[in-house]
């Protein structure tokens, strides 16, 4: 079985890096500072994790989260430095849990380090199943399935030890090598998320087929793989009466301006036609574009 290492871990964290700055959080991550993986970090935990996240929180910063204690955590801005030095490639972090939280930054799914290293433990008994109910000379002279051979599973003296012998296949071996060889491509096959897209309608987001061919041009019209932060974003007509902040003073209508003014929508994210930033709204955004 091969064993993940924490190097290999950092590799697959940055990786994962290199390309969500280019995504929906690339304000956060395109050139990160201290403050910028603060905020993003925020916004994560406040949305919602699971209980390992909350564990790599509570490792990492000393103290649990607490949605209640935003001013308290804004003072935490210092504990991102060995996170931004490792998303530079200046250093790398002397410590996992800031690898760990380096990975719920960028959502990197397969996390913690404990769960990551384990991860090739099923490509590995494909392997053994192979070695098992397969004729003696049969792996190593058939071509091994691509989407194993590429995994840091795949260990080529696994199948250049096999011994050889010079009896040859039956018949019954050889179909019962092509059942397993099927069912496993049938499990592979079957474990793939189906692909989902959404395209901008108007002021929101529908669901639609991936092969849909577009019409038009421009973002509005741009067929996109389902994000699921984006998928509920609307765009809001903001008046005098709308409400625009909950009771502790937190906008909950966002803005970005455009060539023809400006658009509000119900959430945080991108515009989806510019691919401008959204911000949080203002009072000093409602005076000016609103209340005239």
């Amino acid at each position: 079985m091969y064993n993940y290492t924490i190097e290999d871990y950092k590799k697959a964290v940055k990786a994962k890096y290199e390309i969500e700055r280019q995504k929906v959080n690339f304000a956060y991550l395109e050139n990160p500072a201290q403050g910028k993986l603060r905020d993003l970090c925020w916004e994560k935990f406040v949305e919602g994790v699971s209980q390992d996240d909350l564990n790599v929180f509570n490792d990492f910063f000393g103290f649990p989260f607490d949605a209640t204690k935003k001013n308290f955590f804004r003072e935490q801005r210092d504990k991102f430095r060995p996170i931004v030095s490792f998303f530079k490639g200046k250093t790398d972090p002397a410590n996992i849990e800031a690898i760990d939280l380096a990975a719920i930054l960028v959502d990197f799914q397969n996390r913690p380090f404990n769960k990551y290293r384990t991860k090739g433990k099923s490509e590995e008994m494909v392997l053994g199943d192979l070695k098992e109910v397969m004729p003696d000379n049969f792996i190593r002279d058939t071509e091994v399935p691509k989407n194993l051979k590429e995994s840091p599973s795949y260990d080529i003296k696994l199948y250049n030890d096999i011994p050889k012998k010079k009896r040859t296949p039956s018949k019954l071996q050889y179909i019962g090598a092509a059942v397993i060889v099927c069912l496993i491509g049938l499990i592979i096959y079957l474990a793939l998320p189906e692909k989902q897209c959404m395209q901008w309608s108007n002021d929101h987001y529908e669901m639609v087929d991936c092969d849909l061919k577009i019409e038009g041009l421009g973002m509005a019209n741009k067929i996109e793989i389902l994000d699921k932060s984006l998928v509920n974003l609307q765009k809001v007509n903001v008046c005098d009466t709308t409400t625009c902040f909950d009771k502790n003073g937190q906008a909950v209508i966002w803005y970005a301006k455009t060539a023809n003014g400006i658009d509000f929508f119900n959430g945080h994210g991108r515009h989806p036609e510019t691919n401008g930033t959204l911000r949080p709204v203002t009072r000093y955004i409602l005076n000016k574009y609103v209340k005239k």
